[in-house]
Formats: structure tokens, C-alpha cells, sequence
């Protein structure tokens, strides 16, 4: 009787252990990915990615002198990047991108007054590839700006509102705040400042070339 009955409790508690545990596979199926981003949301970071930037050769194209025709040249550059980043890769970032918020300019008075606000993409890096928002497990970069030696600073947004023009390119030496937020379907990132200065010059040596340009950042309140 005692074996009877030790034997129909192990039975019944091993199907009991199957049955939770086939309910737990179901739950999982079907709301896992609601359940990690509940519980466990991504958590999302923007970094500047090196603050000495990338020197690389740029392919300019202009419109030649006959009808139709296209002159090419190239000019040195250097590029500086913006990294979006998850500490949990496990749990994506579906649909991220990073978007400028704000830049901030000198008023004639020397004070900094709000110049543009908004809410506009930043161009991933080789956007000729990849140019849709990202899934992000692992980290992401988009272009920041770009100074052309003997030219000028310009600002990588994906595309460029009418109000937004006056403000991304720049012939000579500029002081300015920007700001950026990354958003996913999940969750944004806090908003990441960053400070620009360039006095206009420009030097081949990484080193040489920090003197000129300089990039410092910060993050700030989501709710600024």
C-alpha cells in the first residue's frame, strides 16, 4: 500500500514538474520578449568613440564644366563618431536611433542662446549600407561630424530640415552645444551633451589636431 501510494505522488508530482514546465516553454514563446522588456529593459548609452576622430581621404564630386559631367577630387577629412551601446545585450533595443535635440550657439552678447530644437537623425556610419534604425544587442556608431582640411566643420544629420541648415556647417572657427538621445521601442537614453570647438585649423597629426578641435561630453537629466 505505502509503495502504491509512493509511486502514484512521484508519478503525479513528475507530471505536474512537465506540465509547469511545458506552460513555462508556452509563456515564454509566446510573451518573453514583452516580460524582458518589462522586467529587464535594454539599457542604452551614447559615448563620443574617440575624440581624435578617424582621418580618412573624402571623395568630393561638383558638377564639371560640360553639361552632365561630374569632377571628382579628393581632400583629407577627419571624422568623429557617436556610439549608441547596450549593457544588456540580451534584452535588444529594437527599432534604436539617435537623434539630435538642440544646438546651441554664441549670442552677440557672448552668451549662449538656444539656436535650433528638434528632434532629427543622426547618420549612421556607411549609411550606403545600413541606413534604417538599428536592433542593438551589441553597440552601434553614427557619424558625429566631419572637418575637410582647408574647409569646413558639418554636422552628419540623416537629413536636413530648412530650419536646421543654417546651423551644420561651419567655414571657420566655432564654438557650440549640441545634444542627442537615443530612442528605442523599449526606452530612450538619457540626453548626452556634447561641447565643440574648433578655432578653425587643421593639423595631419591626431595629437596636433586635438589642440584645434576639441570634443568634450556629458550626460544629462532625460527629463532636461
Amino acid at each position: 500500500m505505502y509503495e502504491q501510494t509512493y509511486k502514484f505522488w512521484l508519478t503525479w508530482g513528475v507530471n505536474l514538474a512537465v506540465a509547469v514546465a511545458t506552460i513555462l516553454v508556452v509563456v515564454a514563446a509566446l510573451f518573453g520578449d514583452l516580460l524582458r522588456a518589462k522586467w529587464f529593459p535594454p539599457q542604452l548609452k551614447l559615448s563620443v568613440l574617440n575624440r581624435n576622430g578617424e582621418k580618412c581621404p573624402l571623395t568630393i564630386r561638383s558638377a564639371g564644366i560640360t553639361l552632365g559631367s561630374v569632377h571628382e577630387r579628393t581632400e583629407q577629412a577627419r571624422f568623429y563618431h557617436l556610439q549608441v551601446s547596450n549593457s544588456r545585450r540580451w534584452s535588444a533595443a529594437t527599432n534604436t536611433q539617435v537623434f539630435l535635440t538642440s544646438i546651441t550657439l554664441p549670442a552677440p552678447n557672448r552668451e549662449f542662446e538656444n539656436s535650433w530644437h528638434g528632434e532629427v537623425p543622426m547618420r549612421w556610419k556607411h549609411y550606403e549600407l545600413s541606413g534604417r534604425p538599428k536592433n542593438l544587442g551589441h553597440a552601434a556608431v553614427c557619424d558625429l561630424l566631419s572637418v575637410v582640411k582647408g574647409q569646413a566643420l558639418e554636422i552628419h544629420t540623416a537629413f536636413s530640415p530648412n530650419n536646421l541648415t543654417p546651423f551644420l556647417k561651419w567655414a571657420g572657427p566655432i564654438n557650440l552645444f549640441t545634444t542627442f538621445v537615443a530612442i528605442s521601442d523599449q526606452i530612450d537614453s538619457e540626453i548626452f551633451e556634447v561641447e565643440i570647438h574648433w578655432d578653425g585649423q587643421w593639423e595631419d597629426d591626431d595629437a596636433a589636431m586635438s589642440e584645434h578641435l576639441l570634443i568634450k561630453h556629458d550626460r544629462l537629466s532625460r527629463h532636461l
